[in-house]
């Protein structure tokens, strides 16, 4: 009998696992001013007064760092990114404790040198 209860438990499990339930939950469109460099990884929404470390899958951190140098010429200037994410909640630790929190990047859908005027950088709170 516990064999069994285990086993149904165990199916249960990996169906909802499979079924992407909760996966990408909070996924949203953003818009940002994005910084790259040695020590620096983040986002500024537009008009927001927070900074998040940035955090993707290698594919998608190659994408940002091929695309962010090719758009610059000096270290640390931001450029315009659109993407899908996500704010996680964990922990801070290393470069990321400078910042508000983490920004999952899990699709990049836009990338260019010139920030809109409408996309604000209000002063972050610290």
């Amino acid at each position: 009998m516990i064999g069994r209860l285990f086993l149904c438990l165990m199916l249960s499990l990996q169906l909802i696992a499979c079924s992407g339930v909760g996966v990408n939950a909070e996924q949203k469109d953003f818009k940002a001013q994005y910084i790259w460099g040695e020590g620096v990884n983040a986002v500024h929404i537009c008009n927001e007064d927070k900074e998040y470390w940035v955090r993707a899958q290698p594919k998608t951190l190659g994408e940002l760092e091929r695309g962010y140098l090719r758009l610059t010429s000096t270290p640390y200037e931001y450029v315009y990114i659109t993407f899908k994410g996500e704010l996680l909640n964990e922990k801070l630790d290393g470069f990321a404790e400078n910042y508000d929190g983490y920004m999952r990047v899990s699709e990049l859908l836009t990338i260019a040198a010139t920030v809109p005027k409408n996309c604000l950088m209000k002063s972050v709170k610290k």
